[in-house]
């Protein structure tokens, strides 16, 4: 493992155990997305954007990755999770069908990333009607 995944696990779990404390009592499955990519996530390789693919603004990677996976479906998945930062960093890329990291926004793009396994297909007449295969509760 690399110093820098080494640093995001451990500030992940210092964000975790603070959100286990506020959330005492809760009947949630996870303590934030945090715990949820603690408990589930794999590590994502990056590697240069491939030269068919543009560099979004910056600040707009959520937008970025959504957008690159509507357009071209049949090609990406839409990712979110941390990345290596000051900070760990809610962020998103898209992963290709053979689960290669491209992001379109934040260059240079060698930093770790960790996300939850679960990559999403976005289509434009359906965003905002994903469910999610997780439970919400413990119960």
């Amino acid at each position: 493992m690399s110093p820098a995944e080494e640093q995001l696990i451990e500030d992940l779990k210092i964000i975790q155990g603070m959100r286990q404390k506020m959330m005492q009592g809760s009947e949630r499955v996870y303590d934030g997305t945090e715990d949820l990519v603690l408990k589930h996530g794999r590590w994502w390789k990056p590697q240069p954007r491939p030269q068919d693919v543009d560099k979004g603004p910056n600040r707009e990677c959520f937008r970025n990755a959504a957008t690159l996976a509507m357009d071209y479906p049949d090609r990406f998945w839409y990712v979110e999770g941390y990345a290596v930062g000051p900070i760990p960093i809610l962020h998103a890329w898209v992963s290709t069908r053979d689960g290669q990291l491209v992001d379109p926004t934040w260059e240079p793009v060698g930093t770790a990333r960790c996300a939850f396994s679960n990559r999403w297909s976005l289509h434009r007449r359906t965003v905002g009607t994903w469910r999610s295969p997780l439970p919400r509760s413990r119960s």
